[in-house]
């Protein structure tokens, strides 16, 4: 899901999320608000920002329950510290008063969105800044691995959401079906596409190396709003990567993984990079890490899986869309 900023006036604040009892009380343990301080408000939460803190408010026992992973996640986070570019737990707020469910108070980050800067930034600077994102996700992922895996079996056959499919890859147990999966979904999909006879053996041969990976803690939602940035020494460098709200325990893939969702409203701009951009940053992450996985074989991962569900792209009939999938078409039987 991906979080508009949005203004409001004061009196539309307080009939939007307050009655008049829960702003006084709030104010009188937060200080005052407005609409500067009110910084997002989703369908899971409103957040709240003072001078050092951002305070998370839960609007339901829905997006309460639904948000266990992320508490967990701050509260991990501020067992280590030394991430400074995450946003730690700094207490737990237990205030009827304000809310049916405890506030979150969590360490303010500093930056400003990727998105805000994008015209401004040149191509060095956007690749310092996914080399960079790359060496963070590394820092994350290195020091919260689990062990076994949490996947759940699902049959293959279409039913479960389409990005599992990134996460039953990387599983020895499911990779065979995996890959067959992807054959079958990617010809029903493109019913004039040729494919070598031995196809499928290459795939396998070049994505068997995925299967080795942990399952870590990802951020499962990382998009061009998610990543704050800032100059650091004269380069632009990540400063911050919040909202844990989809946090998981899942294949560390996730974490590359940008849909039609996560991009740039005009895809215009951002769709001829995604891919450079990723290479840049799974280069950055997979040296961090040790990953004996080449950029090469990340970029076939990534394009089998947008053509397994490029279905719905095609469907929107989006010329930019069309070409990025027809391009991805050619890379593939090439």
């Amino acid at each position: 899901m991906k979080y508009k900023n949005q203004t409001f006036n004061k009196q539309e604040v307080v009939r939007t999320i307050f009655d008049l009892k829960q702003k006084k009380a709030f104010i009188e343990k937060f200080g005052d608000f407005d609409s500067k301080k009110l910084i997002i408000s989703g369908l899971q939460k409103n957040v709240f920002l003072t001078e050092k803190t951002a305070i998370l408010l839960y609007k339901n026992k829905t997006a309460f329950g639904y948000s266990k992973n992320e508490i967990k996640a701050y509260e991990w986070f501020g067992e280590n510290k030394d991430l400074d570019f995450l946003p730690y737990l700094i207490e737990k707020i237990e205030d009827k008063n304000i809310s049916d469910f405890p506030l979150q108070v969590v360490h303010k980050l500093e930056g400003v969105s990727f998105f805000s800067l994008w015209h401004e930034l040149n191509n060095d600077d956007k690749n310092s800044v996914f080399e960079d994102l790359g060496k963070k996700l590394a820092k994350i992922h290195e020091r919260y691995i689990t062990k076994p895996s949490t996947l759940k079996e699902i049959p293959m056959d279409g039913k479960f959401e389409s990005s599992d499919w990134i996460d039953y890859i990387c599983e020895k147990d499911y990779f065979e079906k995996a890959i067959d999966f992807a054959y079958d979904k990617i010809l029903e999909n493109f019913p004039k596409m040729k494919l070598a006879k031995n196809i499928k053996e290459v795939w396998k041969k070049k994505l068997f190396n995925f299967t080795k990976l942990e399952c870590v803690l990802t951020h499962c939602d990382i998009h061009e709003e998610q990543i704050l940035i800032k100059k650091i020494n004269g380069k632009y460098k990540v400063s911050g990567i919040p909202d844990w709200g989809f946090a998981h325990i899942t294949s560390p893939l996730q974490d590359f993984y940008f849909n039609e969702e996560r991009l740039f409203p005009s895809k215009e701009i951002f769709l001829p990079e995604i891919k450079k951009l990723r290479k840049v940053m799974w280069k950055s992450y997979s040296k961090k890490r040790n990953l004996d996985i080449s950029c090469e074989d990340m970029k076939l991962l990534f394009n089998l899986y947008y053509l397994i569900v490029s279905k719905s792209f095609l469907e929107n009939n989006h010329p930019t869309w069309n070409n990025f999938i027809n391009k991805t078409v050619r890379e593939i039987t090439k």
